[in-house]
């Protein structure tokens, strides 16, 4: 399989790895369900006996609907990086919602959904074991995914613009790194600070300040990871910290490793 672009990578942490100890696929929605599903996505691996490889990711903020075997779990958004042990041979097929639009299947605040995993029977009712059961049999993610939005179609909400400018305001957070603080992010969206802060927890169950983090920690391991040794004291500055050692606190404390050791890492696996 060919090796995916790296920004279909970013957020995956030692992205060296995919092709050798994983492989990952990504499949986009039809338009009947593109207003709520980003895509959906598949991780195979298959490791020696005795052999394990700990995959870890950065995420992004949107919560994802996850099968394996014959059962499926709700992923809320996690405030921390993702890891999971693979070992053996095994594999997944998620589907990941827009950010902020997953909140209309959730019959609780979506901030209770933060950081927790759900069984999908326990979001979708006791219909949704059927779906589970159909997508245990399928090997083809194409198929998956088709199954998938025959299931989510006829439960889609109606089009709501507050709900779609949240995903527009988390796709504005990404694609513009010079937003460094979530009043220059208001400034952006036209929009009181405690405006956007209320969107955010009523969409989205993550801060504006943890959003901006978030991407500037993936924008620092995306760079490390593609072979770039920055000047860390120039990346901090360029990244919106005041000084080297708040940025090496926030890296250390999303990725598990200093920005040191995390390039060491990378650059073991990529020789």
């Amino acid at each position: 399989m060919a090796s995916n672009p790296p920004s279909e990578l970013r957020g995956v942490l030692n992205p060296g790895a995919e092709g050798q100890r994983f492989q990952l696929r990504r499949l986009a929605p039809t338009a009947s369900v593109s207003r709520v599903v980003e895509g959906y996505w598949s991780v195979r691996w298959e490791l020696a006996e005795g052999d394990s490889y700990l995959s870890e990711t950065l995420p992004f903020p949107s919560v994802h609907v996850v099968f394996e075997g014959d059962q499926a779990r709700v992923n809320g958004i996690p405030t921390r990086r993702f890891a999971r042990t693979l070992r053996g041979r095994g594999g997944v097929f998620g589907v990941k919602f827009l950010p902020g639009a997953f909140a209309p299947f959730f019959a609780r605040p979506i901030h209770e959904l933060t950081d927790r995993v759900l069984p999908f029977t326990r979001v979708f009712g006791a219909e949704a074991r059927a779906l589970e059961s159909e997508l245990a049999v399928l090997s083809d993610d194409a198929e998956r995914a088709r199954a998938f939005e025959a299931f989510l179609t006829p439960r889609l909400p109606e089009p709501s613009a507050e709900r779609e400018r949240v995903t527009a305001i988390v796709q504005l957070a990404l694609t513009s790194p010079s937003l460094r603080g979530v009043a220059q992010l208001a400034s952006a969206t036209q929009l009181p600070v405690r405006t956007l802060q209320r969107l955010f927890r009523r969409y989205l169950g993550v801060t504006p300040k943890w959003l901006l983090c978030r991407f500037r920690m993936q924008e620092a391991a995306q760079r490390v990871a593609a072979g770039d040794r920055p000047d860390w004291a120039a990346l901090a500055l360029e990244l919106g910290y005041f000084d080297q050692a708040h940025f090496a606190r926030d890296f250390k404390a999303q990725l598990g490793k200093t920005p040191r050791e995390y390039a060491a890492l990378t650059q073991s696996a990529q020789s």
